[in-house]
């Protein structure tokens, strides 16, 4: 399993959480994590890889060029490294299929059958955007895409490179940007939605879910109970990073916060809002409890 990050020095604490996470779920597959460095700092390389140990996974950095993306739209709180992953393509030629994961993302359970799935006709997979930009009509007609596509959220994606690699170019991503560039309201994500338009597929809500929408009202609204229990919880936007704010999802906060004390990611457990969880484990195991039962039930 081929898993892709794309980061600074200012995440790294997340990403150790992140690791963790994933490795606690996914004992019994063999994962290569891949970090697209611009500019990563020896002491977060060896931080990253005293994450890994000596288990089954592996790290490798793959470099970059920092200034390759100089010109593209910066939006605040968005780091330039969100653009490295549309060069995955080119960066990666010896890999055919990779997991995209943003850092702000908790994983709960197996990865297994998302890496799993046959996207063999498509570029991407991904889940489809849960805030307002999926209903902005406007913004999807500037990207040059039909009012009514699909438009999914970056943060998590199953990326088939072979195909991709047949079909754009590196010339392409940048024309694109330099097209678009004042119309690029989230940046690379807008381009992956537009340029891949017609090479996406849609797949469960439970593989990039947003404690967002976590209030009894707003769940009976927006989610059905099947998608209640994530495999991936994604952090997105600033009101929902545990680091940040405490007003969404409390449930969702405090397995982060669970998880970041297992994780010895203790940097970011002084910004964390929470007050004290003294038994991590037994929060974690309750509510991975909670996600099977709803696991079998799907089934």
């Amino acid at each position: 399993m081929n898993i892709l990050f794309s980061i600074n020095d200012n995440y790294i604490e997340q990403i150790k959480v992140l690791i963790y996470s994933i490795l606690a779920h996914n004992r019994d597959v063999k994962i290569i994590f891949y970090f697209i460095d611009g500019d990563l700092s020896e002491i977060s390389k060896k931080i990253i890889q005293e994450c890994v140990g000596d288990g089954k996974a592996e790290v490798r950095f793959v470099q970059i060029d920092n200034q390759m993306f100089a010109k593209a739209p910066k939006r605040k709180n968005i780091s330039v490294e969100t653009y490295y992953r549309l060069l995955a393509f080119e960066l990666l030629p010896e890999v055919n299929k990779v997991l995209y994961l943003d850092a702000d993302i908790l994983v709960t359970g197996s990865l297994k059958r998302l890496y799993n799935k046959d996207i063999s006709k498509v570029c991407i997979a991904g889940v489809l955007d849960q805030g307002e930009v999926q209903k902005d009509k406007k913004h999807k007609i500037q990207l040059g895409l039909n009012p009514n596509s699909n438009y999914i959220n970056a943060g998590v994606l199953l990326m088939n490179l072979e195909r991709i690699r047949k079909i754009k170019t590196k010339e392409e991503i940048f024309d694109f940007i330099t097209k678009k560039q004042q119309k690029l309201k989230y940046q690379d994500q807008d381009i992956i939605n537009a340029i891949y338009s017609d090479e996406i597929m849609l797949i469960e809500t439970k593989y990039n879910q947003s404690p967002l929408y976590n209030s009894l009202d707003d769940f009976k609204k927006y989610y059905s109970k099947k998608r209640r229990y994530p495999v991936i919880i994604h952090y997105m936007g600033e009101k929902t990073k545990p680091w940040n704010e405490k007003k969404y999802g409390y449930k969702y906060l405090r397995i982060y916060y669970a998880y970041c004390k297992m994780a010895g990611a203790s940097k970011l457990l002084k910004k964390l809002i929470l007050p004290m969880v003294l038994r991590p484990l037994a929060i974690v195991e309750q509510f991975e409890k909670e996600c099977e039962l709803e696991r079998c039930y799907e089934e």
